[in-house]
């Protein structure tokens, strides 16, 4: 029961600074102007270390956040939930084990999350938005003679993809460098502890 106890209390520690890691990758994105989010890093992480209702939170209350320094966030919460949802769901089939299936996890939530995105742009915003993807819309539409929606469809899932690959490598990464003894605590963290190591770090727990 103490166990469990602790690893909850870990679970939502974590929480604040995957939404920080969030935050703040997303306003350096927005103020820099690049055609990346970088506010899925910390949700991927907890995802990764805690699975997917704490990454859903992670995700909703970022959402919330970015929304308000920019207010028209609030129309794609439901892309900040599906990041939560889909990298919660990976993580728990054990996709951040492994460097390769951390890239087809990142690629999936892009491209789902590209869909997403891309169909509340056309109908909200007619297509368009205030960020780069809004110049690339219309540079893809003129140089291939492509409808505005089918244009804003391959911006969006080519960005969402190129955005949510590299935070899927960073959370793999990140999460092979945590002590045992602290993954141990988390609700996931055994997954990334193997054989005579997890034995050791329960010993270690346990003195």
């Amino acid at each position: 029961m103490k166990g469990s106890k602790n690893i909850g209390k870990m679970a939502f520690f974590l929480l604040p600074l995957g939404i920080a890691v969030n935050f703040i990758g997303g306003q350096v994105a927005t103020l820099l102007n690049l055609p990346i989010y970088l506010d899925a890093i910390g949700t991927m992480v907890v995802a990764a270390l805690c699975g997917p209702i704490y990454s859903v939170a992670t995700a909703l209350i970022t959402g919330l956040l970015m929304s308000i320094t920019a207010p028209t966030n609030l129309i794609y919460i439901g892309n900040y939930l599906a990041v939560g949802l889909f990298s919660g769901l990976f993580s728990y089939w054990g996709f951040f084990k492994n460097v390769w299936k951390s890239c087809i996890a990142g690629a999936v939530v892009g491209l789902f999350c590209g869909i997403a995105g891309s169909t509340v742009t056309v109908a909200v915003l007619g297509g368009y938005s205030a960020s780069i993807r809004g110049i690339i819309t219309p540079f893809l539409a003129q140089t291939f003679s492509l409808s505005i929606p089918v244009a804003n469809m391959l911006s969006e899932i080519s960005t969402d993809i190129l955005d949510k690959i590299p935070s899927a490598i960073i959370t793999y990464l990140l999460v092979f460098r945590i002590p045992n003894k602290f993954l141990l605590k988390l609700p996931y963290g055994n997954k990334y502890i193997w054989g005579v190591k997890r034995d050791e770090a329960k010993a270690e727990q346990t003195k």
